[in-house]
């Protein structure tokens, strides 16, 4: 019977969301299991996998970056992201296009106009290849991807929609899906040849407007690189800060 129910637990992910909580909280964020928000639209209680935050503060400055994750096991159907350079947002577009309160969107708009090589990092340096959507292979069923991605981004926004307009709340929301399988990019190269490539992360820059922007930007993780990219994202975040502290005494 605990065969059973390990098998059974584990076919539903939950063991994948106990190790990606696990992950975060060991990088020095606060996480929350299986919290509940309330869907803006159909004003239903909906549950999301896991919020993980990071509050960075100095004197009477504060902002916060918030992950709001969804966990997939995707062990015997990987997920297939659909890629073109031609998709790509301009650089500034790329950087102020996230899910985030009224200040940290000015914030954001300021930081884009700074002259700053952005050399690496995920959140705000753009791929080279980024994503339009996702699916997963083999399957003919209800797509897992497309759900998944729905679900964290309406999180997303739920999250910041009731303290958009307060003055004091300086927060910045990334969706993001963590998949327990295989991740792939399928892209056409120059010489227009179909292409498959492995990968361990993809950026989804979806032409859907669900966090209040044109585009909705979508981080897909695998679970074997996540320990690693949490280090990348921690330090994009803190130089971020640190950047942004001629800007905070503009904003209010």
């Amino acid at each position: 019977m605990i065969t059973k129910i390990s098998d059974w637990l584990d076919k539903q992910g939950y063991p994948l969301e106990m190790k990606v909580a696990k992950l975060f909280r060991e990088k020095g964020f606060i996480v929350r299991h299986s919290p509940y928000y309330l869907d803006q639209e159909s004003k239903i209680r909906r549950e999301i996998d896991i919020i993980a935050s990071v509050l960075l503060v100095k004197e009477n400055t504060g902002l916060k970056f918030t992950f709001v994750v969804e966990c997939k096991n995707t062990i015997e159907k990987p997920w297939v992201s659909f890629c073109s350079k031609q998709h790509s947002l301009h650089p500034r577009a790329f950087i102020i296009q996230k899910c985030a309160t009224k200040i940290a969107q000015k914030l954001l708009e300021e930081f884009s106009k700074k002259d700053i090589e952005l050399n690496e990092g995920f959140i705000f340096k753009q791929p080279n290849r980024p994503a339009y959507n996702i699916t997963q292979a083999f399957t003919s069923d209800n797509d897992k991807a497309y759900t998944a991605m729905y679900s964290a981004a309406k999180a997303s926004w739920s999250l910041i929609k009731p303290n958009y307009d307060t003055i004091n709340h300086n927060e910045i929301v990334i969706p993001m899906v963590v998949i327990g399988g295989k991740l792939f990019e399928s892209f056409l190269d120059e010489s227009g040849q179909f292409n498959v490539e492995e990968v361990k992360r993809s950026t989804i820059i979806w032409n859907n407007p669900l966090v209040g922007m044109p585009n909705t930007t979508i981080f897909i993780e695998t679970f074997d690189a996540l320990s690693d990219h949490i280090e990348v994202y921690k330090k994009e975040i803190k130089n971020f800060f640190k950047q942004c502290e001629d800007i905070f005494p503009i904003l209010y």
